[in-house]
C-alpha cells in the first residue's frame, strides 16, 4: 500500500523526496522503498530514507516470504536501496531496540539490527531535558526532532546553538541539516556518533 500510494503521490515529483519512518514504521518504509526500487520506472526514487528510533522485533516472522526476522529483511532491503544510490540515516534516541524493556504497554525486546546500523549513517541522539529512563518520551522525540530540524537551521542564524564534532571542533550537521555528502560519508563507517549535550563523539562499534 505504501508503494502504491507513493507512486500516485510522486509520479511527477520535481524535488528531492525524503521518506521518514518512526519505530515500527522504519520497517514499513524500508519494505516500501524496496518495492519502489523494484518498480522504479513507475515513479521517481526517493533521495533519502530516515529511520527515527527504529524498532525491529526479534525472531522469524511467518508473514515474511522466507520466514526471516524483520532485522534480516531490513538489511536485505537496505542493500537494494543503497545500490540505487539512496541514502539511509538512522537517529536513535531511546533504549528501545537495545534492551528488553518493560513498561505499562508491554515488553519491548527488540533486535538491535547491528548489521543494519553499520550499513547506514547511525547517530545516537541525546534529547535535551528528557531523562534516559523515560523511554516513551525519548522514543517519540526522534521523529519530533527530525521534523523540527527541517528548515530550522536555515532560519535560526545562531551558530552557537549548532552541534559540534568533539574530534575537530567543527559544526556537526545532524538530522535534516546534514547534507547528502555528510550522510554518505557516515554510511558504512567504522564508527557511529553519540551526542553528549551539544557535542558529538565518535564511537567504535
Amino acid at each position: 500500500m505504501l508503494a502504491e500510494a507513493y507512486a500516485k503521490s510522486f509520479s511527477s515529483a520535481r524535488k528531492k523526496i525524503v521518506v521518514v519512518g518512526h519505530s515500527l514504521g522504519s520497517q514499513l518504509v524500508l519494505e516500501g522503498v524496496r518495492r519502489i526500487c523494484q518498480n522504479e520506472k513507475t515513479s521517481p526514487l526517493p533521495h533519502r530514507v530516515v529511520l527515527c528510533d527504529a524498532y525491529f522485533s526479534k525472531g522469524s516472522k511467518n508473514y515474511l516470504e522466507t520466514k526471516q526476522s524483520t532485522a534480516r529483511r531490513a538489511v536485505e532491503s537496505a542493500k537494494m536501496i543503497i545500490s540505487k544510490g539512496i541514502l539511509i540515516e538512522w537517529y536513535h534516541t531511546s533504549l528501545i531496540g537495545d534492551l528488553g524493556w518493560f513498561c505499562g504497554c508491554g515488553a519491548f525486546a527488540g533486535d538491535r539490527a547491528l548489521a543494519l546500523r553499520k550499513m547506514v549513517a547511525f547517530v545516537r541522539l541525546d534529547p535535551p531535558i528528557i531523562p534516559w529512563w523515560d523511554v516513551a518520551a525519548r522514543h517519540i522525540s526522534a521523529a519530533n526532532l527530525y521534523f523540527l530540524s527541517v528548515g530550522l537551521n536555515e532560519t535560526s542564524g545562531n551558530d552557537d546553538m549548532r552541534p559540534v564534532d568533539a574530534a575537530h571542533g567543527d559544526p556537526f550537521p545532524v538530522l535534516a541539516d546534514a547534507s547528502d555528502d555528510v550522510v554518505k560519508a557516515r554510511m558504512n563507517a567504522p564508527v557511529y556518533w553519540k551526542q553528549y549535550g551539544n557535542v558529538f563523539v565518535e564511537k567504535h562499534w
